[in-house]
């Protein structure tokens, strides 16, 4: 829409926070993009560059006063943007790069993607990138070019705030080449909604995430007076109207579509409640992700009103690749149903943060005095630590045995 149509932006004395925050998006979306292509995790690259884009296009925006929700106002802004070059050759420029961008935009929905055409189109993203870049004053660019930006270190995280009755603990355990030092203390019990916790932790710090959320179940629930948080409720009943944050929205559309096509499926398949919940949900989980380091894992409990929508949700925000197990909990014996089995379980989503995810292998002790020398035997593998172990094919029964063989 032409600049004079643009819905009004936030007041003058909030744009310059705005504007420095796209800012340092643009700039870890952008080192990001290379390390996913490195893991070959094509998705995850493209989504990044096109977030790149995005948050560039919002900061010139925000400094005009212009206003952005969502994909279209992102495209219309590059476009009146480049209407504005003063040279056509700077015109041409800006409109061929924002057709790459938009065909980065839907690159990770490809299954033929390779690491050269996610490359190529990072690569022709690229100049957009320094002429929006060129669009804002000096008190941001100081005279660098965004890929000198881009080099830079992020600057420190500050302390997240602490609520009142925090139960501090344990100093934070000290960074190692792989897990940087938490700026937030360990040990420490935080009350209150987790979003704003999350937004104020550093990235890349938590090794293990276990998080029993809401359950979408139409009901509200309390704490029992014995409890610790004896007085305490939450109502887990959502209204896309009355539950949904804009800035969720703003978040979720611009940098995370496919996140974003989730939402949208779950509106038109089950309900705007089951999208309410959802939004609620992502915003959170795309923190866990940042929170997580590389080689962290996430345990997500849900029961089966959610859990076919929390796994896609799952998938589009740690990549389907991710996914290690939908583990079962039978929590309650069966029970008479009148016109369907009984539930008796949940669900319980286990995902990592990437391929390089930390598994320990379980190991039951045993005193050498309770088995016989031949029941030894059949665990004939050594490994480094002195344990026995043995192969075995646990996916079918064996040909010369009735084990795993029943009658129906």
């Amino acid at each position: 829409m032409p600049p004079q149509m643009r819905r009004p932006g936030a007041p003058l004395d909030q744009r310059d926070a705005r504007i420095q925050k796209y800012l340092n998006l643009a700039r870890e979306y952008w080192q990001m993009a290379p390390a996913y292509l490195a893991e070959d995790d094509f998705r995850q690259a493209c989504e990044k560059g096109w977030g790149t884009v995005t948050q560039l296009t919002k900061a010139v925006a925000t400094l005009r006063g212009w206003e952005h929700y969502d994909h279209d106002d992102i495209r219309d802004a590059v476009r009146d943007l480049g209407r504005e070059m003063p040279s056509r050759e700077q015109a041409v420029t800006v409109i061929r790069s924002l057709g790459a961008a938009e065909s980065l935009y839907g690159k990770f929905y490809e299954v033929s993607m390779d690491t050269f055409t996610a490359r190529l189109a990072l690569d022709d993203v690229s100049p957009l990138l320094e002429i929006l870049w060129q669009l804002l004053p000096p008190e941001y660019t100081a005279g660098r070019s965004f890929a000198a930006f881009c080099s830079l270190e992020p600057e420190p995280e500050s302390e997240p705030p602490q609520p009142p009755g925090a139960r501090a603990g344990a100093a934070p355990a000290r960074g190692t080449t792989i897990i940087p030092t938490p700026n937030f203390a360990n040990r420490t019990l935080y009350h209150g909604d987790n979003l704003a916790f999350l937004r104020g932790m550093n990235s890349g710090t938590v090794q293990l995430i276990a998080t029993d959320p809401p359950f979408n179940k139409n009901r509200d629930f309390h704490s029992t007076p014995d409890s610790l948080s004896a007085g305490a409720g939450f109502q887990d009943r959502w209204r896309w109207e009355q539950d949904v944050h804009p800035d969720w929205l703003d978040q979720i559309k611009d940098d995370w579509p496919a996140v974003d096509a989730v939402v949208e499926t779950a509106k038109l398949a089950y309900g705007p409640d089951m999208a309410a919940f959802l939004a609620f949900m992502a915003v959170r989980l795309l923190e866990m992700r940042r929170v997580l380091c590389d080689n962290g894992s996430i345990y997500l409990h849900s029961d089966p009103t959610a859990a076919a929508y929390l796994k896609a949700l799952m998938d589009a925000v740690f990549g389907h690749q991710q996914f290690r197990n939908e583990i079962l909990w039978q929590r309650t014996e069966s029970y008479n149903t009148a016109n369907r089995y009984g539930n008796v379980a949940d669900v319980i989503l286990f995902y990592t943060k990437s391929a390089q995810a930390v598994w320990n292998r379980h190991f039951h002790e045993y005193d050498g005095q309770k088995y016989s020398e031949q029941q030894l035997k059949r665990f004939r593998h050594i490994d480094d630590a002195g344990r026995r172990y043995k192969l075995e094919n646990l996916t079918a029964p064996r040909i010369d045995s009735d084990s795993g063989k029943f009658e129906w």
